[in-house]
């Protein structure tokens, strides 16, 4: 997903950077709020520290968000926004990876898990495992 949106904006048509980013954002969003809800409070209580780490990069990243959300409206967005965002959700992703996520594994029964499934539409847990044929959300 993150490849499609930079390339719509390198093609320069703003009807597929504003198809891309309908799918994109949202899709960031719905992960955020699925972690923020049922994963952090759990991590909170053994690493109070990573979950407030997690947890300002989350809102960081809705600035973000919301900031290139303007622009993509007023079509004045350039590539290297875009470019900075998404070298942020990478970076952020790998750190899911590398802690959260193996933590889940661990700490997280199964219906938890299976109940986060549904945030990413192909049952991943992060928005970098996503293949770029996913049609909805992200």
């Amino acid at each position: 997903i993150y490849d499609e949106l930079l390339a719509a904006y390198r093609s320069g048509e703003w009807e597929q950077v504003r198809a891309q980013w309908d799918l994109f954002e949202p899709a960031i969003r719905v992960h955020m709020d699925a972690e923020e809800h049922d994963v952090f409070p759990e991590l909170r209580a053994v690493d109070r520290g990573e979950a407030d780490a997690l947890l300002a990069d989350h809102a960081e990243l809705r600035r973000l968000l919301g900031t290139l959300g303007v622009a993509v409206d007023l079509h004045a967005a350039p590539a290297a926004d875009a470019q900075e965002l998404i070298a942020r959700l990478r970076a952020h992703g790998a750190r899911e990876e590398a802690l959260l996520y193996p933590w889940m594994d661990r700490a997280l029964d199964t219906q938890k898990l299976r109940r986060l499934s549904p945030a990413m539409p192909d049952g991943s847990r992060g928005p970098r495992d996503v293949p770029s044929t996913v049609p909805a959300r992200m």
